[in-house]
């Protein structure tokens, strides 16, 4: 069940599996004072009460899925990038860490295939975002 599910690190799929952008959400997370299993909980109150836009979710019956949906860890991981994706994008910029506040979003944003190969892409231009051009 996924609220029975306990996390202590971020799966290394989060933000597909640019580091540059999960290392930028954990120092997000650390500053907030909270641990990322509160953290995580307090999105899946969110995801219960339908607050969250749930077409990025990667699952099947995405509209049945619960906090009470039982999954596999692959499921869960992606369950856990989704949230994570969400509490990314809801962070106001002036909270991100100076080194990634002022960056323009990718015009491919999460969609990026450059952000993978190519580490200073992925560090000059913000890819938690959705995209502006190219086939979303």
């Amino acid at each position: 069940m996924i609220s029975q599910h306990h996390i202590s690190v971020l799966p290394d799929t989060v933000h597909g599996g640019n580091t540059y952008e999960k290392d930028v959400t954990e120092r997000c997370m650390h500053q907030s004072g909270k641990t990322l299993q509160a953290l995580i909980s307090e999105w899946i109150s969110k995801f219960d009460n339908k607050e969250l836009d749930r077409s990025r979710l990667q699952l099947n019956n995405v509209d049945a899925i619960t906090s009470r949906t039982y999954v596999c860890n692959h499921c869960y991981n992606k369950f856990i990038d989704f949230l994570v994706y969400w509490f990314r994008i809801s962070t106001p910029r002036h909270l991100l860490p100076p080194d990634a506040a002022n960056r323009d979003s990718c015009w491919y944003g999460f969609m990026c295939r450059t952000q993978h190969h190519r580490p200073d892409h992925a560090r000059k231009l913000n890819h938690v975002c959705r995209p502006t051009r190219g086939n979303p």
